[in-house]
């Protein structure tokens, strides 16, 4: 961790990617969601030290160094209730 415990912001980049409250799958070659609920996630600024990452190097996404992220957090993660998926 590197800073106080916080939550996030209205309208902060934090906020657009800890406060989901849905999730997708594809199953049988249909996609589903579902639909969660939980507090509001609590994380910490963070630094870290990546010696390999292989997970976008395919994708060409633009990011410029993959062992130098822009942005780390770290959270204990949340209590989660979800319901049950539903084909789209």
């Amino acid at each position: 961790p590197n800073g106080p415990l916080r939550k996030a912001k209205k309208g902060s980049i934090e906020k657009f990617l800890f406060e989901r409250y849905s999730l997708y799958v594809t199953y049988k070659n249909r996609t589903h969601i579902a639909y969660t609920c939980h507090e509001p996630w609590e994380f910490q600024d963070a630094i870290a030290r990546i010696e390999k990452n292989s997970l976008t190097e395919f994708y060409n996404l633009g990011i410029s160094d993959l062992l130098e992220p822009d942005l780390v957090h770290i959270s204990k993660g949340v209590q989660v209730k979800t319901w049950s998926a539903e084909a789209v």
